[in-house]
């Protein structure tokens, strides 16, 4: 029988370029009925990351938020704290969808922004007071290591 020719070692593929990602950063200000209860409940974390995502049209899974404490004050005989809690966040996606985000986070209402909270958080009575948003930047993801 004739010999079996060698068989030709199929090409490498080449890696696949990661996706470029773009990232930008914010800051809102809550004016909010208790804020250390209010900074202490996993679920408003939750439910700010949510409101951030649906006003920049983004996926939730890309927004990271940090809740802090600004000021408390007593309110008269009530005894309830009212205060500030400020919330730094960070968007990272996809840098084809960055742009369009930024712009819709930069360009929503503090009562737009307090609407949704109020939608999300019954608990609580949440104003925005200031609303900042910063510049896109590019991320260069790391290669992801061969297996």
């Amino acid at each position: 029988s004739a010999p079996t020719p060698a068989q030709t070692p199929a090409p490498t593929p080449a890696p696949t370029p990661a996706p470029a990602y773009a990232t930008f950063s914010g800051e809102l200000e809550l004016s909010v009925s208790d804020p250390a209860a209010f900074v202490a409940n996993p679920a408003a974390k939750t439910a700010t990351a949510e409101v951030i995502a649906e006003k920049a049209e983004v996926s939730v899974a890309y927004v990271d938020v940090t809740l802090s404490v600004v000021g408390a004050r007593r309110l008269g005989t009530q005894r309830r704290l009212e205060g500030s809690v400020k919330v730094d966040y960070t968007v990272t996606m996809p840098e084809s969808i960055a742009e369009v985000a930024r712009s819709k986070m930069a360009e929503v209402s503090k009562d737009d922004l307090g609407t949704a909270f109020g939608n999300k958080l019954t608990d609580y009575t949440v104003a925005v007071t200031s609303t900042e948003v910063g510049s896109l930047e590019t991320v260069t993801p790391a290669p992801t290591p061969a297996p």
